[in-house]
């Protein structure tokens, strides 16, 4: 197709051009104010239209007429108007024609660079009252917009030359075969000011996209607006059985009759179904968004004699959709004529069974037995899988004959969990024909989305911004892998309309979803500020305070938080992935768990997991779940449920090769798959695995006073044949622990003993010191060549915290005494008052 623009006004000069257009507007007003005149002046005198209703009426058929000047509909329909060569200025409404004729005049007497031709566009769009709105509902004040878009070009127009000018219709006729393209991807029919505000934001020009990016302005943002403008006027039923369905277009039928109407009666089955071709005769369900393979695939098999289909999906993947879809298809004969003068009909049959128990087996006899007799039914089982696992029922007995008989067209539907359990009780692969419902696409995801807000801002009197909608989308893409697109958005949506509505609000902005999906997915999504800022700032003395030694361990796992809350993590993969090796009690496990409660907040934030359990490939089932669904991963099951964690793998080395291989793409991607094929995302975690390798080498060469950087290059050189090269690669730092001397021993002692003083004068109100030499005693007594600073903390129990509770017991000590601790031959508690 050929596209130009040709526009009488566009062939005059630019001060003609102004002229008789300026002309044109007042010679409309002119005869506008002559006619209002004449009725004024007619009907005053004439008697018998005294009770001014005729003058009335005449009144507003003359507004009108003027609206109708004002806002003069396209020449041509967008939506059929296919021409080999075509004008686009047919296809432009009045006001976006009036507003190309500004944008091009202007330019040619200022004479302004081609540089900044579209920011004169973006200019002159935001002054429009449509696009002005727009721009409000995307939080942004129009004034500071404006303001912007002055500088850009006054700054602009000084430093550009005027040199290799391009015709200025030439550029507007790129922008508007954008705008064509929009238009009719969303079966518009017409290019407004709306559709040429999101062409612009598409086009890439470097100057919009600069304004556009200072202010937050995604062109998916006003695609969303659009959307919804188009929609907005539709009349708005809440009882629909889809209510979206209200802003589906039948076509027009073909047939005036359905022989389906005139065969057998079914009573049992009405009383118990819900007939979806009569839902779509009503026009209450049958809108599709994305799916189309899954359409298609459904159709093909019902055509090609394949009647026991099962749609496979999570909850809010679009499987019942699908369903309503084909029922509109068949209402509306766009279907195959094998299928043309079929009944649809969703029976659910858990819910037959819960209403009656004892004569649901009977019931389900004679429903089959109708549908058999009456012939042009097809009958969906939603989730088959609660009653096909019912423990006490035996449905298969009755559906048994009928699914390999395949004398009835029959669709079910289950999730991915119900199916792998089906599979332990019947043979449903033999039985079924498996289509699986995949999520649908963001974009996909922003058109329901956009319909669905229509509906919400009609039924909760909220108003519900684009950039909220796109924030749904992003982050319930990214952080909420529990349901599929659009049901997390949805969800997400509706609580936060929820809360503005308790708060007395009415507006749900960007923000307040940004808030919501950290809450409750507990990840920081928003920028550090405030406390988490110092956190971050100050993490290394933080954990210094509670972690002796280990500079480098610290600072690598520090230097990783930062940049990940800076928002300039990795594209891929963990927020960190760290192997520590070292001695048994040096602080390995410690560094995690003092991260943990530092950063994470608490200890229990924390997902620990003792390797030692994974040393056969069996084990792997215990990590990622089994396929039956009776066994949850210890691994991937509470990352599902809180992405953002702590991951904690102690002695690493003992995992068996074989589960050690699934650790190289969740450090690479960030993603692996559960046993039952669920995507678990790692992309927002943390992972320090700990080993005790070489621990005996390390201990020995510090010892004989070897360089502590020689020694880390040489474990580090050693360890090929515990982990695969592969593997050691992915870490983001293999670091190596010192074994601990008096000086570490005496400070992690002080540590401990000061976490005991300030819990005793918390609960108790009771003072605690002690002398250097008893502590000294403590550590002697506590620490261990083997085991390192590891039994100190049992030690303090059992010296300090046990005689302290003795004298507490026996009120040897109350609120506002003080104990000190001295050693001599033994350790002496005094009370001092």
């Amino acid at each position: 197709m050929n596209f130009y623009l040709e526009n009488s006004y566009l062939k005059l000069p630019a001060y003609l051009r102004i002229l008789l257009r300026y002309f044109k507007k007042v010679f409309n007003l002119l005869i506008i104010f002559l006619t209002f005149s004449f009725l004024l002046i007619y009907f005053k005198e004439n008697l018998i239209f005294k009770n001014n209703l005729f003058f009335l009426f005449s009144l507003l058929a003359l507004i009108e007429i003027v609206l109708l000047i004002i806002n003069k509909n396209p020449k041509e329909d967008l939506r059929v108007y296919n021409p080999d060569n075509l004008n686009l200025d047919n296809l432009l409404n009045n006001k976006a024609r009036n507003l190309i004729l500004d944008v091009i005049t202007y330019a040619e007497i200022n004479k302004t660079p081609n540089d900044l031709f579209y920011l004169l566009f973006l200019k002159e769009l935001i002054n429009q009252k449509e696009v002005a709105e727009v721009i409000e509902k995307l939080e942004v004040k129009k004034e500071e917009i404006l303001k912007e878009i002055e500088s850009y070009y006054h700054n602009g127009k000084n430093i550009n030359d005027l040199t290799n000018q391009k015709n200025y219709i030439d550029l507007t006729l790129f922008l508007l075969k954008k705008s064509y393209e929009i238009a009719y991807s969303f079966n518009y029919h017409e290019i407004n000011n709306l559709i040429i505000f999101t062409a612009l934001a598409s086009l890439e020009d470097p100057f919009v996209l600069k304004i556009l990016e200072k202010f937050d302005i995604k062109k998916e943002h006003i695609l969303i607006n659009i959307l919804m403008d188009i929609n907005k006027n539709k009349k708005i039923k809440f009882d629909y059985y889809q209510p979206v369905s209200v802003f589906h277009t039948s076509p027009e039928k073909k047939r005036i009759f359905n022989p389906a109407l005139t065969s057998k009666t079914t009573p049992i089955l009405d009383s118990y179904g819900d007939d979806l071709t009569l839902y779509a005769c009503q026009q209450n369900l049958g809108i599709l968004i994305g799916h189309k393979e899954e359409f298609e695939n459904l159709i093909n098999k019902l055509v090609s004699g394949k009647n026991n289909i099962l749609l496979i999906g999570e909850d809010g993947s679009g499987r019942e959709t699908i369903v309503f879809h084909l029922a509109w298809r068949i209402h509306n004969e766009l279907v195959p004529k094998e299928l043309l003068d079929y009944r649809l009909v969703k029976l659910d049959l858990s819910l037959l069974y819960s209403e009656d128990r004892e004569k649901f087996l009977s019931r389900l006899t004679t429903i089959i037995k109708e549908v058999i007799d009456s012939g042009h039914i097809i009958l969906f089982f939603p989730e088959i899988h609660q009653t096909i696992l019912e423990p006490y029922l035996n449905v298969m007995q009755i559906l048994n004959p009928i699914l390999n008989s395949k004398s009835i067209p029959i669709i079910a539907s289950t999730t991915p969990l119900g199916y792998i359990q089906m599979q332990q009780k019947v043979n449903i692969d033999y039985l079924f024909e498996k289509i699986e419902v995949k999520e649908i696409t963001e974009n996909e995801a922003m058109i329901v989305l956009s319909l669905k807000a229509i509906l919400w801002e009609n039924q909760y009197k909220v108003k519900i911004s684009s950039k909220a909608i796109y924030e749904a989308i992003k982050l319930c893409k990214t952080f909420i892998k529990q349901k599929p697109l659009p049901k997390s958005a949805e969800d997400i949506i509706l609580e936060s309309i929820n809360l503005v509505k308790s708060k007395g609000g009415n507006f749900v902005n960007q923000e307040l979803i940004r808030e919501l999906v950290s809450s409750i997915t507990k990840i920081p999504i928003k920028e550090a500020i405030g406390e988490e800022k110092e956190k971050l700032i100050n993490l290394e003395d933080l954990i210094h305070q509670r972690l002796v030694n280990q500079e480098e361990a610290i600072k690598a796992i520090a230097r990783v938080l930062k940049i990940y809350r800076a928002g300039l993590e990795k594209k891929k993969g963990v927020i960190g992935a760290f192997l520590f090796v070292g001695p048994t009690g040096v602080g390995k496990t410690e560094t995690a768990k003092v991260l943990a409660k530092i950063y994470y907040g608490s200890e229990n934030n924390m997902i620990r997991l003792d390797m030692v359990e994974f040393q056969t490939p069996e084990d792997l089932e215990k990590l990622i779940g089994s396929k039956d669904g009776k066994i949850l991963g210890q691994l991937t099951e509470p990352i599902r449920q809180n992405p953002y964690s702590l991951i904690l793998l102690d002695e690493f080395e003992k995992t068996h090769p074989t589960i050690l291989k699934i650790f190289l793409p969740i450090f690479d991607e960030g993603l692996i798959k559960d046993a039952l094929g669920r995507e678990v995302d790692f992309r927002n975690s943390l992972i320090i695995c700990t080993s005790n390798a070489y621990s005996e080498e390390i201990k020995k060469a510090i010892e004989e006073g070897q360089p502590f950087e020689e020694v880390t290059e040489n474990i580090k050189s050693k360890l090929t044949p515990i982990f695969s090269v592969e593997l050691i690669n992915r870490f983001d730092a293999v670091v190596v622990y010192k074994p601990l001397g008096q000086k570490e021993l005496m400070k992690i002692a002080e540590i401990l003993f000061n976490d005991l003083k300030t819990e005793l004068l918390m609960k108790h109100g009771i003072e605690l010191e002690i002398s250097e030499k008893a502590l000294e005693e403590i550590v002697k007594r506590g620490t261990d060549p083997i085991f390192g600073a590891r039994p100190l903390k049992r030690k303090i129990e059992e010296i300090v915290k046990a005689r302290l509770a003795e004298m507490i017991l026996k009120e040897e000590i109350k609120r506002g005494m003080k104990v000190f601790i001295d050693f001599e031959d033994d350790f002496q508690f005094k009370v001092l008052v």
